[in-house]
């Protein structure tokens, strides 16, 4: 045996040491977009805001709102218990967004745009945490029950929300679980990049609806849910329809030719 081959008979046995022991190879696992300083923060406000909920849950009737109308009013009563879900909801989705990047098998992709990520799960966090409180706002008289100012602030607030995404959306890279998920989207690189620009486009122009419906809301109450409806579903479906006319062309832009 030449001293080459000794050699290479050496590293392959270094190599299948570990087999030998029962130790399998080692996965890499996905770092979390999110620093921990931020879920720590993110946390404790979650924690914090459940905490003052149980507080006040003594002090709730037996019935509270649950549902509000397009007007504002109070149009769905239900029993104390079930408010305790809307109290721990945003912990529950804070619990969510931490888990996603982790079972994605594209988790890694979540590193390009943690900036975004970031900003995403705390104005989402904060937006879930002051909805919760709409109970209690009602119940001791802070908030009307009818023509109150929720749904204004909640069109509002997702209005902005949209024109968010939308204006960040371009950048996402391909995952499974974060952005315009369509067959022709998830199988082509070229083809998510395209949508996801259009899409981003799509997503500022709901934003701007979203908003005008919450404007528009105190005169045009019985306009708003066909609106909002019409509004959503039409331009999800653009986006939908345009994934796939650019999958038909080949995944190039449509307006060159193949």
């Amino acid at each position: 045996m030449t001293e080459t081959d000794r050699i290479t008979t050496q590293s392959e046995e270094s190599a299948l040491e570990p087999l030998r022991e029962g130790a399998g190879p080692q996965e890499k696992k996905t770092p979390n977009p999110i620093n921990k300083r931020a879920w720590i923060v993110l946390v404790a406000l979650c924690v914090l805001n459940l905490v003052l909920h149980l507080l006040c849950y003594p002090h709730l009737p037996e019935l509270v709102p649950l549902h509000w109308g397009a007007d504002g009013s109070v149009n769905s009563w239900g029993e104390r218990w079930t408010a305790l879900f809307l109290d721990a909801l945003p912990l529950l989705m804070l619990l969510l967004f931490y888990v996603t990047p982790k079972i994605d098998p594209r988790g890694h992709a979540y590193e390009r745009v943690s900036g975004l990520y970031s900003a995403f799960v705390g104005a989402f966090t904060v937006f879930m945490i002051c909805i919760s409180w709409s109970i209690e706002l009602t119940v001791f008289g802070i908030m009307p029950t009818d023509n109150s100012p929720m749904g204004a602030a909640v069109c509002t607030a997702l209005g902005a929300l949209f024109l968010f995404l939308g204006n960040y959306l371009p950048r996402v890279p391909r995952n499974y679980t974060f952005g315009i998920k369509t067959p022709w989207t998830l199988d082509n690189e070229q083809n998510w990049r395209l949508t996801h620009r259009f899409g981003g486009f799509i997503f500022m122009l709901m934003g701007v609806v979203i908003m005008i419906i919450g404007l528009a809301l105190p005169r045009f109450q019985e306009l708003l849910v066909p609106t909002f409806v019409i509004a959503i579903l039409g331009l999800t479906g653009v986006v939908f329809v345009y994934s796939y006319l650019v999958f038909r062309h080949g995944n190039i832009p449509l307006r060159k030719k193949e």
